[in-house]
């Protein structure tokens, strides 16, 4: 009989205290609260018994391959036996890692840092003669090459990059961006991310702005981000998306305070020309180019007539407007 026909042939009693859950060789999934599993163990028992290795060691009988969280929760609720798939010391690491995963991904979708961290492991104790991509692939992991070049990294990022990740306030390509710089200027992103939780868009203008007006200056992007001025937008009571758009234009304007000047000075002249409000007279994206664009909404010919009579009276104040940094 081979050793995975004899792995899973009973299924023991073991007593708590002997299983070592400091022992994370295995783990996949990150603690979290567990009252729900609570209720259901204590309504219903143990409905799948977790996965343990016996091992040798002075303290301990056993170490977890899978079910940290059964464990756990049975431990809260002082249960002192449980019963446990239990498979042999002699059982290899590349065995119990696939188990591990298998067990996770059977329960649940594993979450994009469980796929990273499943992947790891599979790397960690991949035989020789083994194909990874082909493991991963039945282990019912990500499988191209693009895909674990992109989830891979994830578990060696710091915790506070992991934790955006999975609760989603911090997208995936700029985790990895996040993840080449100093440890605190990435942590101080993560932090600010995690509060004010911008969308990607948003995420990339003040990753970017920050991190040119960084290089140019030669400071820090945590000195930047934890400058007065952000710091006073942060406590105002302003709402979320107030700090977002103040925060995302004060960088702005810090990394280009030309164009700054320069959209300020337009804009507060398109407002002085008082243009009726179904005519919007908008500058060239960025001020590159001297295209700008008018635009009008109207609901008969009078209505046209009156607004295009209106712009062609302003014409030497849109002419001063247009003559603005040339």
């Amino acid at each position: 009989m081979s050793d995975i026909s004899t792995a899973f042939a009973s299924i023991q009693k073991v007593a708590l205290k002997n299983i070592d859950l400091s022992d994370k060789k295995y783990q996949i999934s990150v603690p979290k609260a567990f009252s729900e599993l609570c209720k259901s163990i204590e309504m219903l028992g143990l409905m799948h018994p977790p996965l343990v290795q016996k091992i040798t060691s002075c303290n301990f009988s056993y170490r977890v391959v899978s079910g940290f969280q059964r464990i756990r929760a049975c431990q809260h609720l002082k249960i002192e036996c449980i019963p446990c798939h239990v498979i042999s010391a002699d059982i290899s690491a590349f065995d119990c890692a696939k188990r591990a995963i298998a067990d996770n991904n059977c329960q649940r979708p594993l979450n994009i840092l469980e796929q990273s961290r499943s992947l790891a492991l599979i790397k960690k104790y991949l035989p020789e003669s083994a194909s990874f991509q082909s493991v991963a692939k039945d282990l019912g992991l990500p499988a191209s090459q693009k895909a674990i070049n992109r989830i891979s990294p994830l578990c060696d990022m710091l915790a506070n990059i992991q934790e955006g990740i999975e609760n989603e306030y911090i997208s995936l390509p700029i985790a990895h961006s996040l993840s080449k710089l100093p440890s605190q200027d990435a942590k101080t992103f993560a932090n600010l991310f995690a509060q004010l939780r911008p969308g990607l868009n948003y995420q990339r203008e003040i990753f970017t702005y920050s991190y040119e007006i960084s290089k140019r200056d030669q400071i820090t992007v945590t000195e930047i981000l934890e400058s007065q001025a952000v710091q006073q937008i942060l406590s105002s009571d302003g709402d979320r998306k107030y700090k977002i758009n103040t925060i995302r234009n004060h960088l702005k304007c810090l990394r280009f305070p030309q164009y700054s000047n320069m959209e300020k000075k337009v804009h507060q002249q398109i407002n002085n020309l008082k243009l009726p409000f179904q005519t919007k007279l908008s500058p060239p994206a960025y001020f590159e180019g001297n295209t700008y664009l008018l635009q009008m909404t109207f609901k008969n010919a009078a209505e046209l007539q009156q607004s295009l009579a209106d712009v062609l009276s302003k014409t030497n104040a849109i002419e001063d407007i247009l003559n603005i940094g040339k």
